[in-house]
């Protein structure tokens, strides 16, 4: 093997960061508000994470990789600034 494994590839990787035990599970049935349900099942089913921004956050902290949806397309490039002398 080249290296250390990643993170995100060793199973079950985020197991120290959700709860242990029923919890996860009475969470999802306290699910009632449809906005919430709606957005779960949508990133669910495109793979984006689910949660507050600090949990994104901090995710993104322990993989070591970005997890929010970037703006789609290239960065645009900036315009230079010139200064002309009269």
């Amino acid at each position: 093997m080249l290296g250390d494994p990643h993170p995100i590839l060793m199973p079950c990787p985020l197991d120290s960061l959700i709860a242990p035990g029923p919890a996860w599970g009475a969470w999802l049935l306290e699910l009632e508000d449809e906005e919430a349900l709606a957005h779960l099942r949508a990133n669910t089913y495109t793979g984006w994470p689910t949660g507050t921004p600090e949990f994104i956050e901090e995710l993104e902290t322990r993989l070591g990789r970005r997890l929010l949806r970037q703006p789609a397309g290239r960065k645009k490039k900036q315009k230079e600034v010139s200064s002309s002398a009269d």
